[in-house]
């Protein structure tokens, strides 16, 4: 299993843009002291997360701007890590994980996160996404638990 976590979007997010579990997120990240996978599904769920709050006017176009420097500056300096994906491979899996995401009430896209998680051979997950963390449990990954 790699030792790199997995973060979902909505982890992601809290590492940028301030919400209520943004401290705990932050000071998880660093006692890791592992880069953090960042696909280029990531940068998109990411960025797009950012340009939506800037639509809904919870943030300036000079805050959002701010931010996405930001995330491109972790790119460059290595604290956002990109992986090698088959992405091919991704999708097969996220096929096969719609089996065990039934009942769940899981959104494609959430069963892409784990099926990429699954396929990096990821063994932490952290989601603040409640059906996703049945998911990852029923994936057999594990969820990390943050102490708030």
């Amino acid at each position: 299993m790699v030792h790199h976590p997995y973060l979902d979007t909505s982890a992601l997010l809290k590492l940028y843009y301030p919400e209520p579990e943004t401290e705990i997120v932050s000071e998880w990240v660093r006692k890791n002291r592992r880069p953090v996978l960042f696909t280029l599904f990531h940068e998109l769920e990411l960025k797009n997360a950012i340009f939506l709050k800037e639509f809904r006017k919870e943030i300036s176009s000079k805050g959002a701007q701010r931010i996405l420097k930001n995330i491109d500056g972790d790119i460059k300096k290595g604290l956002l890590m990109r992986p090698l994906l088959n992405w091919g491979a991704a999708f097969a899996q996220a096929v096969k994980t719609t089996r065990i995401s039934k009942g769940l009430g899981c959104r494609s896209l959430d069963i892409l996160h784990v099926a990429v998680a699954l396929s990096l051979k990821c063994s932490l997950f952290l989601t603040f996404d409640e059906r996703q963390k049945e998911l990852v449990k029923k994936a057999r990954l594990k969820n990390v638990k943050l102490r708030f």
